[in-house]
């Protein structure tokens, strides 16, 4: 019989240390509280001021969680799980969604420009 942590190996009757690809078992939930935390902050927006949109101010307050999740979860990976290639998706798929929230700012703002309806409004 082998202690926790530990297998037996059927061919030397040895126990060998199991190696978990993850070694911890913590789970980590900071960016669901803080997104709780900002959801509550859009909805104390709304009882101060009726005008305000609880679902579009929602949508802004997460967008900068969206911007720090991917880099931190990768960075995570790198050192807990000691997968770099995780880290790497992260970090490109990081860089895309920076970029292309340039390339929507810069369309949007075009497409703006020659509106007539948004230049009137």
């Amino acid at each position: 019989m082998c202690p926790s942590g530990y297998e037996g190996n059927d061919e030397s009757g040895e126990c060998d240390k199991t190696e978990s690809q993850f070694n911890s078992t913590l789970v980590y939930f900071p960016f669901l509280i803080v997104a709780i935390i900002l959801a509550l902050v859009a909805i104390g927006g709304k009882c101060k001021d009726s005008k305000s949109q609880i679902i579009g101010n929602i949508i802004v307050l997460w967008s900068f969680l969206e911007v720090l999740m991917m880099p931190v979860f990768g960075f995570l990976a790198l050192l807990q799980i000691k997968q770099p290639i995780f880290f790497a998706l992260s970090i490109v798929f990081w860089l895309l969604l920076v970029i292309m929230n340039v390339v929507y700012t810069l369309w949007f703002c075009k497409f703006t420009i020659s509106d007539e309806h948004f230049q009137l409004w």
